[in-house]
């Protein structure tokens, strides 16, 4: 399988001149487009002298960004196989578009899938298919997204001889978990919230990243102490009605690389209709 690399081509790379390079720092290095944060035994005082005087050096006109458009949730599940012959193992990427970092409901939405499959061995996902099943070495789900776009993707690698198996048992999780949350998954996922953010700040990348937050999704500087506070506010309805609203299994991408002759046809009990074929569009899209 083919997969387009940011770093490019052999072709495209050779199709780079020095005048296309210094064309491109000059159009989109400029200043309009920056932020500078800076983390360390360093005084403000002392960043803002050793920076004096750039504004000055560096000019530029901000050229105008543009953003391809956000794409729509699925109004129904499908299937989608790519096939890797004879592969003795399943790929899983099941997901749909969600809600972005600045959506208000983010993170109490992260607090929700921490018991289904963003707490480790602390997931159902994991207990399931994992210690349950002994269908995956590991399997997780998250919420991801930027202030354009966002996802809710689920995520793992299992034996081929029960990809069937494991999706329906996917399928099934996502299906119960809101009425089936407790009190006991409440109680869990807050003292995980609360305990952790006790060492979450402690390195350096850590701390920058919190500055990167807050300058690339225009965060408050206390977003820190009103997420945790969102958190700890959930009611058990909270936490049951962002599941109802935000888990949707037959409202989903059900994407699998594996082997088609054995595998791809099987899915069609998973009750989403035969599954499509992929290899042709990706193949052509890497082309």
């Amino acid at each position: 399988m083919r997969a387009l690399s940011t770093l490019g081509s052999e072709t495209s790379l050779d199709g780079i001149t020095l005048e296309d390079l210094k064309a491109w720092h000059s159009d989109n290095l400029v200043p309009q487009l920056s932020s500078l944060r800076v983390v360390g035994d360093v005084s403000k005082d002392d960043v803002m002298t050793a920076l004096s005087g750039l504004s000055e050096r560096w000019s530029g006109e901000a050229p105008e960004l543009t953003y391809a458009p956000a794409p729509g949730a699925p109004d129904s599940s499908t299937v989608y196989f790519y096939d890797v012959p004879g592969s003795s193992q399943s790929v899983f990427r099941f997901g749909y578009p969600s809600l972005t970092r600045t959506d208000p409901d983010f993170v109490t939405a992260g607090a929700m899938n921490y018991r289904l499959g963003g707490g480790g061995f602390a997931s159902r996902l994991t207990q399931e298919l994992r210690e349950g099943k002994g269908y995956t070495y590991g399997i997780f789900s998250d919420f991801d997204g930027t202030d354009k776009v966002g996802t809710f993707t689920i995520g793992s690698g299992i034996r081929s001889n029960v990809t069937l198996e494991a999706a329906t048992l996917v399928r099934d999780i996502l299906s119960d978990y809101a009425e089936t949350y407790t009190e006991e998954d409440l109680a869990v996922t807050k003292s995980f919230f609360t305990k952790s953010q006790a060492r979450r700040f402690e390195t350096l990348g850590a701390k920058l990243g919190a500055l990167s937050d807050i300058a690339d999704y225009g965060l408050p500087y206390d977003f820190v102490s009103q997420e945790i506070a969102a958190v700890e506010a959930l009611s058990l309805d909270d936490v049951q009605g962002l599941a109802a609203r935000l888990i949707r299994p037959d409202e989903m991408n059900y994407v699998i690389v594996g082997d088609a002759e054995t595998q791809m046809q099987r899915l069609v009990e998973l009750g989403y209709g035969d599954p499509v074929a992929i290899n042709e569009a990706v193949d052509d899209l890497s082309d």
